[in-house]
């Protein structure tokens, strides 16, 4: 697959047409890093931005005490750093690959030129942006007004819906970030996450090994992220 390819498959890109995709590609640079890899530190210049084309990325910051808060969690086909070139001139949290990577990197100045040639980028990316206010909006909610609970049947439940195997009558998800990486990105910690899981478990709702979970009562969960508990008929 040619990164023309790749890059239709995202957002920022889709509906260009073929001529345009390819004169994209010209000015893309294709990176791997192994898993665990530092892409950017929070404070790095903001030179470009990415798309992430295999593999999975974390977007994080670090509190004042030392706490790992994950931000956002990137999977292939989306873009991520794209604001912090408009908004400043670093970069704002930090960028790490949570499995082995491929990704495809954008010089700021070289977009920009890009940008003010066509107008269809400019309007994806308009959408883009307004999709990751959006995000952060909802991750401040969920930290602010829901518990640990709703969290997780919310994360669960979004799974679910964009990777979730339907199986005889429950549903099967992988997940490809540790239960250490989900506590961070929940804004939660191991123990606490742990209790949840085994509520869950206990209750018939869900069932877990190792890195897959499986959903037997969605509309349970969907209860839990609502009203941040299960109802006891």
């Amino acid at each position: 697959m040619n990164i023309s390819d790749d890059l239709r498959k995202t957002l920022l890109f889709s509906g260009l047409s073929e001529e345009d995709l390819k004169e994209i590609a010209k000015i893309v640079i294709v990176k791997e890093y192994p898993k665990k890899s530092i892409i950017f530190s929070e404070g790095d210049e903001a030179k470009g931005f990415y798309i992430l084309l295999s593999g999975m990325v974390k977007i994080y910051r670090i509190s004042t005490d030392s706490r790992e808060q994950i931000l956002h969690i990137i999977n292939p086909g989306e873009t991520f750093a794209e604001a912090a070139i408009f908004i400043g001139k670093n970069y704002p949290a930090f960028a790490e690959t949570i499995l082995d990577s491929r990704l495809a990197y954008i010089d700021k100045k070289i977009f920009l030129k890009t940008l003010e040639k066509n107008s269809k980028i400019a309007l994806n990316l308009i959408i883009s942006l307004s999709m990751l206010l959006k995000k952060v909006v909802d991750l401040v909610d969920n930290v602010s007004l829901k518990n640990v609970d709703a969290r997780l049947a919310e994360f669960l439940i979004e799974e679910a819906i964009r990777k979730g195997k339907k199986i005889d009558d429950y549903i099967e998800i992988e997940l490809n970030i540790t239960k250490t990486e989900l506590a961070k990105k929940l804004g939660t910690v191991n123990e606490t996450l742990s209790r949840s899981l085994r509520k869950l478990r206990e209750k018939g709702i869900i069932d877990a090994e190792k890195n897959k979970v499986y959903i037997f009562e969605l509309e349970k969960l969907q209860e839990i992220k609502t009203l941040g508990s299960l109802r006891i008929d």
